[in-house]
């Protein structure tokens, strides 16, 4: 079972994962189309790990909408990644006008949150990727856009040798 969560044990949790290559995986989009996360490749990754029936998940988006506006698309990207029913997912997202890619799994979702560090389950669930597809970081609990752009920025400063 999924429950949201901050507390002492968040980086114990999560930190197993940083500096160790992302787990590869493939899911499907809202249109159905299979999305392997190496799509991505040479790009910075925020991979959001939310469901529709999270408040603090749903209260994220819109920072992860202006803080994608504001680096821009070229050597970043958000990954939402619903660990949620896919109907409940596309209404909210098309209600939400959501612009990065959102991908859907339900117990398979749930699976690849936990190898990227989340073994209590909890959400939201974020993970920052650098452009050598190495875990930098990750955080349960809201993301606060001042937050990820300290994260972010020496990322998108570093060279890409992909």
């Amino acid at each position: 079972m999924l429950f949201q969560g901050k507390g002492a044990a968040d980086a114990a949790v999560s930190d197993s994962v940083i500096g160790r290559p992302r787990p590869d995986f493939v899911l499907p989009d809202l249109e159905g189309k299979q999305r392997p996360i190496s799509e991505w490749n040479g790009k910075v990754l925020l991979i959001n790990f939310w469901a529709t029936w999270c408040p603090p998940c749903k209260r994220e988006i819109p920072d992860f909408i202006k803080v994608r506006e504001l680096v821009g698309t070229d050597h970043f990207e958000v990954i939402g990644i619903a660990i949620d029913n896919p109907n409940a997912v596309k209404k909210f997202v098309e209600s939400q006008a959501i612009p990065y890619p959102i991908l859907h799994g339900e117990i398979e979702a749930s699976r690849i949150s936990t190898a990227y560090g989340n073994s209590l389950g909890g959400l939201p669930y974020s993970v920052l990727v650098d452009r050598q597809g190495i875990i930098h970081s990750s955080k349960t609990g809201e993301f606060k856009p001042d937050d990820l752009l300290t994260q972010l920025r020496p990322l998108l400063q570093q060279e890409n040798h992909n």
